[in-house]
């Protein structure tokens, strides 16, 4: 068989050196060639081209010593090439190539390239509504209905690479999982539901292999005996299994504009297989029995019922819906799904522009992300935990611009439910040593020992499990904050009532709680695992663990709107204009830090209340944080901004002369907002002079205000948190295979931020940088490539960019690499052993020429290597 890749060469251009069948999936293969190259082949994918030959997966490039690919079978001076290659056989996350001068070069993290391209499932979540028409089958068909179905179902199946992604999916009755492993192949969050533990360990096993577990969550229920609360999906499969009474639960699973796609064996289906029991006979499904459990609140996509020829192997009779809920605001527009889009994987913050934004508070079920962080991941934290030492090395480490440890304090308190005296806080010269004698491991440790205390655990966004999920937040939204995590026992309350001075996402991570809100009248909501709420600022709050088997623990997501709040925007637009000329500098002046702050706070005194204009977002809040710079913005974003702050100019020089009204429940003591109030005297008249600016000068000191703001809080941000953690980039980079991540990046007056790093850049290495942050207006520059690979290690170091991880081990060999294989002892296969030829140097062809009677060589190396310190461990010859 002669493989070959269409998309941007002919396939591997040399002869080939090795293949390796993939441990887990037989459908998936690895070569390697005299090209230099390997490559990653899947045997379900579609032929391509009009030879119908066999599309890769992905190209893996061996370097020499220069990092320049160059391969041997060119004729080139040192090309060099893999001789043999593997996987590593426990995981398969590791790929590993021996190659011809010795080296040993291994490629990890390889996730995206290790899932085949098995998108054969039906899809049309992502499909418009024009492009879909439902397929409807008499039951009756007769033979060959098989065949009709998969025709007319597919224009429905996307392809791998569509843009699907960020949604969450439920397999119910999963098995081992195979149509979950299709749902993460299309980059979904899944859900996999069924009671067989073991089944739900071997689909376990294979995500890891696939790289994706960290998108999937295992729920072991029994949903006949006690169907569970799973929150709402976009995608909800159902195959081969069918429980009448649970119909109407199942349809509840369907977010609105979500998609049921739901197989089962029906009627009919007794003449091809026996029933292993009376009550199977009961659960097949009836002529048109699902069409009529979705109408009229789904829309049907697709339906066939009837004979399916050699499906899976055998006939047998099906019944087949794929079917898209509707109503009243669908997915792409009820807030409680973009509540859930925001914390995706890849964050979409249009729910920023919610009407309930900054006013009402939310809760939507089943909408948080998932983080593999725990109960467990938490007291593993715990362990050793010195509050003085911890709060020392955060400190030191802010001061000099290091990582951030993943723990900066923890507070113990207990208030048991009825109770009527005071919380009770534990000292903090004492929580070292309860936890020391606790020894806190596991949920169950905490119901038996924990005392009734709640753990709360400050500033845990540091962590590795949480470190992404805060950085891609901040990217989207631009707005700051810390992660809080509260453990508390069954039937205990964590804090007593209190308000926050910042908008909280409480993300339900393990047990349930009941919260109680006093939003004008008491209002109680009971969060269960995986639910959010949002919580605007200053909204008074408690909450109570519920009497479960296991403890609580949620997540206080903090967003701090304050600081680009419209006061704060309207105190760095005074701020400014009492300013000559521009701001200069790599930051901010302090002098121009402390006005600002001075007035921002000023003007916030005058909101009577928290759902007051000067305390939300202006509404061109979400373009403007995104851009790179004012002229990246699109055409009228800057004129919006000018028009909706000249207005607010007046408004609020009305509100400083005359403040009127009541306050409720705006943050701050009375005495306290009498002497902010009285700082802003006289700046109402500055205020409308501003207002009274040409239209052209009003329109650059506004964006000018909003940039300042917007500096100085992803100053703020990144100097408390640090910037992100990223791995060293290789020496050689490939820019194709780069790979943007959510960035905080700003650029004024030559310096271009990123990610709280500060590069001062200008000609063809800022516009390189433009291109690989995504300007669409640099993608069409012709820049030299060495400023395009500069600006791209820039910003790779700063974490904006990723890149496939890659390793060269310079062994002690002294000829091609002619075996290698890891040693199948231990989880992480960290033991490499490879075989060389230490007589013969050059090329394995001439390896074989010379000895053409002798196999693979005469005499040969044996070295075992470990990662990540390569060491020599066993030096042997040996006759082969």
């Amino acid at each position: 068989m002669y493989v070959r890749q269409m998309e941007h060469t002919k396939g591997h251009t040399q002869t080939l050196t090795h293949g390796q069948w993939h441990p887990f999936r037989s459908e998936l293969f690895l070569t390697s060639s005299l090209d230099g190259t390997m490559r990653m082949w899947d045997m379900t994918a579609d032929p391509v081209g009009m030879d119908q030959v066999l599309p890769c997966v992905h190209v893996l490039k061996t370097v020499d010593k220069r990092n320049v690919c160059v391969g041997g079978g060119s004729g080139k001076q040192g090309g060099l090439f893999p001789t043999v290659c593997c996987y590593s056989p426990t995981d398969a996350k590791k790929i590993v190539a021996g190659c011809s001068d010795g080296s040993v070069q291994l490629f990890f993290d390889k996730a995206d390239f290790l899932r085949g391209r098995i998108a054969t499932l039906i899809n049309a979540r992502h499909a418009s509504p024009g492009a879909v028409h439902a397929a409807r089958q008499d039951p009756s068909c007769g033979r060959g209905a098989g065949q009709d179905h998969e025709a007319q179902r597919a224009h429905l199946a996307p392809s791998r690479r569509s843009s699907g992604g960020s949604g969450r999916a439920l397999d119910l009755g999963c098995g081992r999982g195979r149509h979950s492993l299709v749902l993460l192949d299309l980059g979904y969050e899944v859900t996999a539901v069924d009671r067989d533990a073991a089944a739900l360990e071997q689909l376990k096993l294979r995500a890891e292999a696939g790289g994706a577990c960290e998108r999937l969550r295992l729920a072991q229920i029994d949903v006949e005996s006690s169907p569970a609360n799973l929150g709402l999906f976009d995608v909800v499969l159902v195959v081969n299994y069918a429980c009448r009474p649970l119909l109407p639960w199942i349809l509840e699973l369907v977010a609105l504009g979500g998609l049921l796609i739901f197989e089962a064996w029906a009627e009919g289906n007794e003449d091809f297989a026996q029933a292993a029991s009376p009550q199977a006979l009961e659960r097949l499904l009836r002529p048109n029995e699902l069409l009529q459990a979705v109408l009229p609140s789904f829309t049907v996509l697709a339906y066939a019922h009837g004979l399916q020829e050699d499906y899976e192997g055998r006939d047998c009779v099906k019944q087949m819906i794929c079917a898209r809920r509707t109503g009243e605001g669908v997915t792409s527009q009820h807030p409680t799904h973009l509540l859930k889009r925001l914390l995706a994987t890849t964050p979409d913050a249009s729910f920023l522009k919610e009407p309930c934004f900054g006013k009402e508070w939310l809760h939507a079920a089943g909408a948080a992300p998932l983080l593999h962080f725990g109960v467990e991941e938490l007291l593993h934290l715990l362990r050793g935990y010195d509050p003085k030492a911890a709060r020392a090395e955060y400190l030191a480490r802010m001061d000099s611009g290091a990582p951030r440890p993943a723990l900066w304090g923890v507070s113990l308190v207990r208030r048991p439910t009825g109770a009527t005296g005071a919380t009770e806080t534990m000292e903090e010269g004492k929580i070292q040593g309860f936890l020391q004698a606790a020894k806190l491991v596991t949920s169950q440790d905490v119901v038996e020992r924990g005392q009734g205390w709640t753990m709360v655990v400050a500033q845990l966004q540091a962590c590795d499990a949480l470190q992404s999920f805060h950085q891609g937040l901040f990217a989207a939204t631009g707005l700051s904050g810390g992660i809080n995590a509260y453990l508390t026992p069954p039937g205990a309350i964590g804090k007593p009532p209190h308000v926050d001075d910042h908008d909280v996402l409480v993300l339900q991570l393990s047990g349930s709680k009941r919260w109680t809100l006093e939003d004008g009248k008491a209002a109680q909501v009971t969060l269960q695992t995986g639910d959010v709420l949002y919580l605007p600022q200053g909204l008074p709050h408690h909450a109570a663990a519920q009497e479960d088997p296991l403890p609580s623990l949620h997540l206080a997501v903090g967003l701090h709107r304050q600081p680009m709040a419209a006061c704060s925007v309207l105190g760095a637009l005074v701020t400014l204009r009492g300013r000559d000329g521009p701001v200069c500098g790599d930051v901010l002046p302090a002098s121009l830090v402390e006005e600002m702050e001075t007035r921002s706070a000023s003007f916030g005194a005058f909101a009577s209340g928290r759902r007051h204009w000067l305390q939300q977002l202006l509404s061109m809040h979400l373009p403007l944080v995104c851009a790179l710079e004012p002229q990246n913005l699109e055409a009228g974003v800057l004129d919006q901004l000018a028009q909706e702050l000249r207005g607010r100019c007046r408004e609020l020089a009305v509100l400083i002369r005359d403040p009127g009204g009541s306050f409720g429940d705006a943050p701050g003591a009375a005495r306290q907002r009498a002497l902010l109030r009285a700082a802003a005297a006289g700046s109402e008249t500055e205020l409308e002079d501003i207002a009274q600016l040409p239209m052209q000068e009003f329109r650059e000191l506004a964006g000018a205000a909003f940039w300042a703001r917007r500096e100085f809080v992803m100053d703020q941000h990144f100097t408390h948190n640090g910037s992100p953690t990223v791995p060293s980039a290789p020496a050689e980079l490939e820019i194709s295979e780069l790979r943007p991540r959510p960035v905080a990046a700003l650029l004024r007056g030559g310096v271009l931020r990123v990610n709280g790093r500060r590069w001062s850049v200008q000609g063809d290495a800022l516009e390189a940088a433009r291109l690989l942050l995504g300007d669409q207006a640099a993608a069409a520059a012709r820049l030299p490539p060495a400023a395009v690979q500069r600006a791209a290690r820039e910003l790779l170091d700063a974490g904006a960019l990723t890149c496939p991880k890659k390793e060269i081990l310079r062994t002690s060999h002294s000829a091609a690499v002619t075996d290698i294989g890891f040693v199948p002892e231990g989880v992480e296969s960290n033991l490499l052993i490879t075989r060389t030829l230490e007589s013969i140097r050059g090329s394995l062809d001439n390896t074989m020429k010379a000895h053409p009677s002798r196999g693979w060589g005469d005499w040969g190396v044996v070295q075992v290597w470990q990662r990540p310190s390569p060491v020599l461990l066993v030096s042997r010859k040996e006759r082969r």
